[in-house]
């Protein structure tokens, strides 16, 4: 039997974390909902367990593992090309019908309800046939945001990259990155997550990943390109001029420089140091430009304070 690939290995592996998710949500508020039978409310909260999961099982594997694998075919690719809003739209509406036959219909249920048949009590038999007939609106309206919440976020990883790290630029407004500094705070906050997670890098890739970095403001060009695998990208001078900055940390030997323009829109700059390198000639330029080279300064306890 041939092996599967290691993309369809990895989708098949989120599609069992998320079918295991669905399972343990739709357990428990089934649950929730069978214990409320007063005579038998321990077999009650069992039965609806039982019937939360399943439905959560048909909802999660028929949903979100379209969401998974249809990007990989011709109507995936034909469906991700079109806008992001219309693309969502269509989807939405189309699991709505999922989500109608579902929750209206109520199969999880009726399976309980087929259990507490060959049980000797008809009580709860009444019970569960008359929660099947129950009103749905709730119930809907809940599992619509729930579905809803989770497409969106599977769209939007598309739209950014499902391989963001790789190569998304970080951005921030001029005002949103001001206060705490946070771009310089952002990159000595990645490089404390790495150092914490060296043992298993070191463990599992026999290497540990080491940063260099660039920082540099200006107006920019945002746009959206691609078609399955979207990315947000960003054109412009000041782009080129941070890559070139970027490249000056191998000549430098300087593990993160930030142009005087950034440093000049940025406040709260008291927990790190900064080495002024004055103008530096960068590849591709023809005038120079005045870069520091920052540093996060040591706290009182030995830690790095960002």
């Amino acid at each position: 039997m041939p092996m599967m690939r290691a993309g369809t290995q990895r989708r098949v592996a989120l599609l069992l974390r998320l079918l295991g998710g669905g399972v343990l949500v739709g357990a428990a508020i089934g649950g929730a909902a069978g214990s409320a039978f007063r005579d038998v409310p321990l077999l009650g909260a069992s039965l609806g367990g039982l019937a939360g999961a399943a439905q959560a099982v048909i909802l999660v594997g028929a949903i979100l593992g379209t969401e998974i694998f249809l990007p990989r075919t011709r109507l995936g690719h034909a469906l991700e090309r079109a806008p992001f809003l219309v693309t969502f739209a269509i989807k939405l509406l189309v699991y709505g019908a999922v989500i109608v036959f579902v929750v209206g219909g109520k199969p999880g249920w009726r399976l309980a309800g087929v259990i507490a048949d060959m049980m000797p009590s008809p009580d709860l038999v009444t019970a569960i046939s008359v929660h099947v007939m129950s009103p749905t609106g709730p119930g809907m309206v809940r599992t619509f945001l729930l579905i809803g919440i989770g497409v969106l976020m599977l769209q939007m990883s598309r739209v950014v990259g499902e391989r963001t790290l790789r190569d998304i630029v970080i951005t921030w407004t001029a005002a949103e990155g001001r206060d705490g500094a946070r771009p310089v705070a952002c990159f000595f906050a990645i490089e404390q997550a790495l150092a914490r997670a060296a043992p298993e890098f070191e463990r599992e890739f026999g290497t540990i990943p080491r940063l260099r970095a660039a920082l540099h403001a200006g107006p920019v060009i945002t746009g959206e390109v691609g078609g399955s695998r979207r990315a947000i990208v960003y054109h412009g001078d000041v782009m080129n001029t941070t890559s070139r900055i970027e490249h000056a940390t191998r000549d430098l030997d300087r593990q993160f420089l930030v142009s005087g323009d950034a440093l000049a829109r940025l406040a709260d700059l008291e927990a790190f140091a900064r080495e002024d390198l004055g103008p530096q000639r960068l590849r591709g330029r023809a005038a120079a430009m005045h870069v520091y080279a920052v540093t996060a300064k040591p706290s009182t306890n030995g830690q790095k304070t960002i």
